[in-house]
């Protein structure tokens, strides 16, 4: 009997902690999973003190200014190639605790935003606003596989890549 209250305990132990952390490691470069709690700024004006109001409304890329002092550039938000822009931005200003993994380069981080929540005691949500808004401005439902490879349906990807070429060259 004690050799299954053990094993028991050590998996309840195990799945409480598997649910404090809410990210998924990507295999990115460097990667770290990270949660904390941060400060939503607009990089612009925390790099030169231009700082327009609403972090710039959204025309501007967002950061985590963590207590600690550290920015974070908010790379992407939970769905694929998204910017964190549509998820952060209702936050401009406020300190809201995040959870993602960060990937650094030639001393730069990007912090891949996953899941975001106001309070430490909140249930964690998707950052996946950018989706939800394109599936919306296309009739569609956000789990419907055209809106889950926006990507490919999008008619200004569609132009960028007729102009340039996949890669950016054009062919």
């Amino acid at each position: 009997m004690t050799r299954l209250i053990v094993p028991a305990a050590l998996a309840a132990c195990l799945l409480f902690l598997g649910s404090a952390r809410a990210a998924e490691q990507l295999g990115t470069s460097q990667e770290q999973l990270l949660t904390t709690k941060a400060r939503v700024v607009d990089l612009a004006c925390e790099l030169t003190g231009s700082c327009p109001a609403n972090c710039g409304d959204g025309k501007r890329q967002l950061g985590l200014l963590t207590p600690e002092g550290k920015l974070l550039v908010a790379a992407k938000g939970y769905a694929i190639f998204v910017g964190a822009v549509p998820d952060l931005l209702p936050h401009c200003g406020q300190m809201i605790w995040v959870d993602g993994l960060t990937t650094s380069q030639f001393g730069t981080t990007l912090f891949m935003v996953q899941r975001l929540k106001d309070n430490e005691a909140d249930e964690w949500h998707d950052a996946d606003q950018g989706l939800k808004d394109w599936s919306k401005a296309h009739g569609l439902k956000p789990e419907s596989d055209q809106a889950q490879e926006w990507y490919r349906h999008d008619e200004t990807v569609a132009a960028e890549v007729a102009k340039r070429g996949k890669l950016g060259v054009p062919e």
